[in-house]
């Protein structure tokens, strides 16, 4: 088998030499390797109520962190722990954050005050200070092997 194939040019007549695109595929392949997506594992706790739904973000920089997921997943709460999985996650700075939509309004509820009144919460198990925490503080690096987190939801 050949990695060049001789034919002729339709509009010149001259011979052309073109690669294989069976070559170019297994050439590819040694580039881009499954071993570089990981799996992201999310164990998450304390869900109170079983109506509804988590919705479960992840982002991977601090300008669309809360504002423009990279993925999002919607999980049916089954108990008080539920898991959550992101597949094919390449290597890098991620941060999630989860909230337990309970009306289905894919918002975080909230008072007058501001404060939330359903289940939140973030990776590494950060909070922010009168308000959510920093992409930063919640940052997790995902590098050869799958990672798993654990991240408690937060009542109030």
């Amino acid at each position: 088998m050949s990695a060049l194939i001789q034919a002729a040019c339709p509009i010149t007549g001259r011979t052309a030499y073109f690669w294989d695109m069976r070559w170019i595929w297994i050439v590819i392949s040694f580039f881009v390797s499954p071993s570089m997506a990981q799996d992201i594992h999310v164990e998450i706790s304390k869900i109170k109520h079983r109506e509804g739904q988590l919705v479960v973000a992840i982002f991977d920089n601090q300008q669309a962190f809360l504002k423009k997921p990279l993925r999002v997943m919607r999980v049916q709460p089954a108990g008080e722990k539920v898991e959550a999985m992101f597949s094919g996650v390449a290597p890098g700075s991620y941060a999630i954050s989860v909230f337990h939509d309970r009306n289905l309004n894919d918002i975080l509820d909230s008072n007058v005050l501001g404060i939330p009144q359903e289940g939140f919460g973030f990776s590494r198990n950060v909070m922010g200070f009168f308000g959510p925490p920093s992409f930063q503080s919640a940052r997790f690096t995902v590098d050869t092997g799958s990672v798993a987190l654990s991240i408690t939801l937060r009542h109030y």
